[in-house]
């Protein structure tokens, strides 16, 4: 529950993709999955990407699916627009 919003978010999954890439490293990207209680269907979100939610903007901060690091967990800015 997000204080004073009325939203509720879950986290459903968090996960972590690797793309090829000619380039010595390859491509890697976090993403999460989040149930908004007010937004209907899961939403599948990149780090640094945002979705809009009723009058809130929700942007995923960071994402961390590694249960030896610490995960899954995620970090989320809620802002009012």
């Amino acid at each position: 529950m997000v204080t004073g919003t009325g939203l509720e978010i879950m986290l459903e999954e968090v996960g972590h993709q690797t793309f090829p890439n000619p380039q010595p490293q390859p491509l890697r990207s976090s993403y999460v999955q989040l149930i908004v209680t007010i937004g209907g269907s899961p939403r599948s979100i990149r780090v640094d990407d945002s979705v809009e939610i009723g009058e809130y903007t929700i942007t995923v901060k960071s994402a961390n699916p590694f249960r030896y690091d610490d995960g899954p967990r995620c970090t989320l800015l809620v802002m009012r627009r």
